[in-house]
């Protein structure tokens, strides 16, 4: 019985692990959407915890740099409920000059009726000024199915849909100046939003914990206009209530607003303080 055990949860971490590796190899290829939650998602302790990510990089000398970045996470769980809400803000100068103002906030309420299917409803603020984004707001709402759980790890899928109000900057003609005029331009979609998520935790000298996380969001209206994130953690634990996290994150829009790339790259260090 002890073998099997041991059997059973050593094919569990090798699909995971695989899992995590060909999804990542995959969106590697193409992937912007909603912020990713699913990295932090708590365990399932009951009562109130609080995570809080901090990063800092500065550079003096013949380039001057500085670029900070700030996550605060308030989760409780309760049964089959666990909602949370999480605050991000990220912000980066190069010789005084701003390259990177990032701000967002998300807030989800998931209840698991049973053990392998639950409802999950969300609501979110976002900005990112160098996208031209002035302001994104989704509200939306569905399903999330536990495919493989484990004391030490899950396979997820999510299937829902969300309404999208975005405000964005864009350069239009005009022919009375010198230079285009930046306008706000306001567009309200229907999307649908799936992702898949994976997380595992390793022990080994030390506690680690990888997770990988994939969404895909089409308009309903349009197919050809979707958002992917896939983004993939690694956490080491330091202490009991300090670690360290390594995440890499590839967004990609298939439709972004004037002279905004498809495609962005992020790779972040933080420590994560848990109390």
């Amino acid at each position: 019985m002890i073998k099997y055990r041991l059997k059973s949860q050593n094919h569990f971490s090798c699909l995971v692990i695989s899992i995590m590796i060909i999804i990542t190899s995959i969106c590697l290829t193409q992937a912007y959407a909603q912020v990713n939650v699913e990295q932090s998602r708590p365990q399932a302790k009951e009562g109130v915890s609080t995570s809080l990510d901090g990063s800092m990089t500065m550079i003096r000398g013949n380039v001057s740099l500085t670029q900070t970045g700030l996550t605060t996470r308030l989760n409780y769980v309760k049964g089959i409920h666990t909602p949370f809400i999480q605050l991000s803000v990220n912000y980066g100068e190069k010789d005084g000059v701003a390259f990177l103002n990032q701000s967002f906030a998300h807030t989800r309420w998931t209840a698991m009726w049973h053990r392998w299917l639950g409802t999950e409803f969300f609501a979110q603020l976002q900005e990112d000024s160098f996208r031209s984004l002035v302001l994104r707001q989704l509200y939306g709402g569905g399903f999330r199915s536990h495919l493989l759980e484990t004391k030490t790890g899950f396979l997820a899928f999510g299937l829902g849909a969300m309404y999208e109000r975005e405000v964005y900057k864009e350069n239009r003609p005009n022919q009375m100046a010198t230079s285009p005029n930046l306008i706000n331009i306001v567009e309200n979609n229907l999307r649908l939003t799936q992702y898949l998520s994976a997380k595992k935790t390793l022990k080994w000298s030390t506690q680690l914990i990888l997770s990988c996380t994939v969404y895909y969001q089409p308009r309903v209206d349009q197919f050809s206009d979707y958002r992917v994130l896939a983004d993939f953690g690694v956490e080491v634990k330091l202490s009991e209530y300090l670690r360290l996290v390594e995440s890499l994150g590839l967004m990609y829009d298939s439709a972004p607003p004037d002279d905004v790339q498809r495609t962005d790259l992020k790779s972040i260090s933080s420590l994560r303080l848990i109390f």
